[in-house]
């Protein structure tokens, strides 16, 4: 219960500053790897949803 209601503040305050910084720079490297066949994607959007609440 605490961790989702955390999950959800992290979501709501922080996703523009993480989309902004550290995100772009992670999907950077996924799409690198995609280039290499490794990640689809539905890998890369799945996991970028997740990122935010990491």
């Amino acid at each position: 219960r605490f961790l989702l209601s955390r999950g959800i503040r992290k979501r709501t305050i922080l996703y523009p500053t993480a989309i902004s910084t550290s995100n772009v720079i992670w999907i950077a490297a996924m799409r690198m790897e995609k280039v290499d066949g490794n990640v689809t994607d539905d890998e890369v959007s799945q996991a970028f949803k997740e990122v935010p609440q990491a």
